[in-house]
């Protein structure tokens, strides 16, 4: 009896330590949609660590404090990339998040920098990204491996004070880039299950998608965007179960302009 007792308070304490979880989760991912970019990370975090691991949203959650300037975001992000989680991997887009966060001032963004153009063998460019790092934290400690250059010419020593002039004049030149908040502070919103299935929250107009919103499909595929009466109408984007953006522009009724428009002149032609 005791013992069945033991198990019923565990399992209670369980079950209410889960929803707890659970409860904060959703909380953090609606502060996260209005915003808030410390949110975002966590919702990141979120993704990227619970069982099993949903690395495509981790990634877009990086991806929207990243557009806010979020400077870690753009050192997790560009991981992401490198490491091909939730996406395809690329070492283009994981450098230029890098570069992002470096003129943010985030250190271990310069870091990853240089550790990754001197794996690529581009020697030039590593150094002249080691003498930025210097620059900008004098008194932080530089691996001998990173300052030695006694096999370096005049020649190679001037590019890379070249090189270093102009990563530090880039680097002054933050790109502004069009923030918004997907859910409106003073709007109505919602997480439910449509009938057919797929996982909505955002905004809503008696429990039917309408403002900016978020559909995760059966089918694995993501809509992010604007949606009138159910369906998407206005800007959004649409990502594949691999991470990667297969249409982002204009839609109508549903549809991708381009295919919107390629069917109503069919229908015209009739």
């Amino acid at each position: 009896m005791i013992f069945k007792l033991i198990r019923l308070v565990f399992i209670g304490f369980l079950n209410f330590f889960i929803l707890n979880i659970l409860s904060a989760e959703t909380n953090t991912e609606l502060i996260a949609l209005r915003g808030n970019t410390d949110a975002q990370i966590q919702m990141a975090l979120f993704s990227f660590n619970k069982s099993p691991r949903d690395l495509q949203a981790s990634k877009m959650w990086l991806e929207m404090a990243v557009m806010r300037n979020h400077p870690k975001a753009c050192h997790m992000l560009g991981v992401h990339y490198q490491q091909g989680w939730g996406t395809p991997k690329n070492l283009s887009k994981a450098i230029k998040s890098w570069k992002r966060g470096a003129q943010l001032g985030n250190l271990k963004c310069i870091e990853k920098i240089v550790i990754t153009y001197f794996e690529r063998k581009e020697i030039i460019t590593a150094y002249a990204w080691v003498d930025v790092l210097s620059s900008i934290h004098p008194s932080l400690s530089i691996p001998k491996k990173w300052t030695s250059r006694e096999d370096l010419d005049e020649f190679d020593l001037s590019q890379i004070d070249k090189t270093k002039k102009l990563i530090l004049e880039s680097l002054n030149q933050v790109t502004g880039t069009q923030i918004y908040d997907p859910i409106d502070k003073s709007s109505s919103v919602i997480k439910i299950s449509l009938p057919n299935g797929d996982k909505f929250e955002g905004n809503q107009i008696n429990f039917v998608p309408n403002g900016f919103g978020l559909i995760t499909r059966n089918n694995g595929t993501t809509f992010m965007g604007e949606f009138v009466n159910g369906v998407p109408n206005g800007f959004g984007t649409l990502i594949s179960t691999k991470g990667v953006i297969t249409y982002q522009g204009i839609w109508r009724e549903g549809k991708p302009a381009s295919i919107y428009k390629k069917v109503s002149n069919e229908q015209r032609s009739r």
